[in-house]
């Protein structure tokens, strides 16, 4: 569609919306190519058919969610980019907070997929996962002994959703544990009981996970979640 024709349906905003969300889906559509060049400026002005005001506005866009970058110079040009999974995570657990979502339909749906998580790394649990659960397991020992509780105490969650191999739940456990550690940061006691009774539950929940127990498992998952949640807003 001609920009003149865009212009009179909504401007060129919504012009450099199309651009960017045309760039978007190249990239998606070759597989995300990381460091592949998709074009100069005038290469990308001739292509998308706009002014140099629009494309622009449009690649500001699609640098704002990480997918691209304009690179100056002789060789210069929109280069991929591999997203930012710290800002994605950031963003998703803004808008949750924004949208006042109750403290037990956030516990629902993090026990939920956590159960997932354990269920699916119960499945293909092998020893070199074993071995960084153990690892993991230690390091939280040390660590919560010199800090206390910390903003480490959910590591172990978002391990299991690393490790169940499954990343789409990886990504939602970890917006959700943010959401959560945001609204209980200033709730949680930071003192050696509490970091011990906190460092035992996670031990025994590997354990049982490592013995072959689901069942247990996600029973001491789900308990130490309820336990949790009193220090959540």
């Amino acid at each position: 569609m001609p920009e003149a024709a865009v212009a009179k349906t909504g401007g060129s905003t919504k012009l450099a919306d199309r651009v960017a969300t045309r760039i978007e889906a190249e990239v998606m559509a070759k597989k995300w190519p990381v460091g592949a060049n998709l074009g100069s400026e005038s290469d990308l002005i001739a292509q998308h058919g706009v002014s140099r005001a629009v494309l622009r506005e449009g690649i500001r866009i699609v640098e704002s969610h990480n997918v691209a970058r304009m690179r100056r110079g002789p060789s210069g040009g929109l280069i991929v980019t591999e997203p930012n999974i710290e800002s994605v995570l950031a963003s998703a657990a803004l808008y949750l907070d924004f949208a006042s979502v109750r403290q037990q339909d956030l516990f629902a749906v993090r026990t939920a997929l956590e159960f997932t998580c354990l269920r699916q790394l119960s499945e293909n649990l092998d020893e070199a996962k074993i071995a960084r659960l153990r690892e993991a397991i230690a390091d939280e020992g040390r660590v919560m002994k010199t800090e206390g509780v910390g903003a480490h105490n959910s590591d172990l969650h978002v391990l299991l959703a690393e490790l169940s191999g499954n990343s789409a739940l990886r990504l939602f456990v970890d917006v959700l544990v943010r959401l959560t550690q945001q609204r209980a940061k200033q709730n949680i006691p930071n003192d050696p009981e509490t970091a011990g009774v906190l460092h035992h539950t996670h031990s025994r929940i590997v354990e049982a996970l490592i013995d072959g127990d689901l069942a247990v498992a996600q029973h001491r998952l789900a308990k130490h979640l309820e336990a949790m949640s009193a220090y959540y807003r």
